[in-house]
């Protein structure tokens, strides 16, 4: 569901990989008044994602919205689909034997706990075979639409801050935004063979029309030639025995650390 809170016309739209879980936590304690907590608040939810949902766009009622401040946060689509592979492939091991449909996958001969090239190859089968995958995996189109100005605030993923202090304005109090730690490594979008970044932008592309005002291709193959030039020109495949540094830079050149990514 998009969450509003009641009586104040505010309402966020989330989606996976977007900042998603550090804002449903702090839009349940605006909307509740105190924190959530797994297993006692929400009828018991185990967390957050069972209280809320991220919906398809199509699905939200939004003729109630009109004159609502509506809130998205947006993120460039090749960084989130990296950071999807490192937190729901590597450190949750959501295609690991234990966790995928396996008589699907052995119908499609899918090999369990995929390296990142032969995640982006078979993306398509590796979603059949995981609900989780499929659901983190969708498009930000799917999320928010094909249109942007349909939003009145629309924040890059490293505007959080600017996100919090705009909400403080509207609800008349301080917003401190909780720190979620992700899980996986920062992988950096020079660890893609050429290749394979023309195969998952090409499969963002919708997201880059929608996103053309925040996020560009060209910007991301700027961010790859860097950091292939830096790295060496050899090609650098993701294996889960050999992370890059957490420290790597994010394709804003910026170091990725805040983790508030989920």
């Amino acid at each position: 569901m998009a969450i509003s809170v009641p009586g104040r016309r505010v309402t966020y739209f989330p989606a996976p990989k977007n900042a998603c879980t550090s804002l449903k936590l702090l839009f349940y304690e605006l909307c509740h008044g105190e924190p959530f907590v797994p297993g006692r608040s929400g009828n018991g939810a185990p967390h957050i994602h069972k209280v809320y949902d991220s919906p398809h766009f199509l699905s939200v009622p939004r003729a109630s919205l009109g004159e609502h401040r509506r809130l998205v946060v947006v993120r460039d689509p090749v960084e989130r689909f990296l950071s999807c592979y490192a937190s729901r492939v590597i450190h949750h091991e959501e295609l690991s034997s234990r966790h995928v449909d396996l008589e699907l996958a052995r119908k499609l001969d899918l090999e369990p706990d995929p390296p990142l090239g032969l995640f982006i190859k078979r993306l398509d089968e590796y979603r059949l075979v995981s609900p989780s995958i499929r659901h983190h995996t969708e498009p930000q189109t799917y999320f928010f639409g094909h249109d942007l100005t349909y939003f009145t605030h629309v924040y890059r993923l490293r505007d959080l801050t600017l996100l919090a202090n705009d909400l403080g304005e509207m609800l008349g109090r301080e917003i401190i935004i909780p720190h979620e730690q992700t899980g996986g490594p920062k992988i950096p979008v020079g660890a893609l063979a050429e290749r394979e970044l023309m195969h998952v932008m090409k499969i963002y592309s919708g997201d880059y029309a929608l996103l053309h005002n925040y996020f560009s291709p060209e910007t991301v193959l700027l961010a790859w030639t860097r950091d292939r030039r830096e790295g060496g020109t050899a090609p650098r495949p993701w294996t889960h025995a050999h992370p890059p540094s957490t420290t790597e830079r994010g394709l804003d050149g910026a170091a990725e650390g805040d983790g508030r990514c989920d």
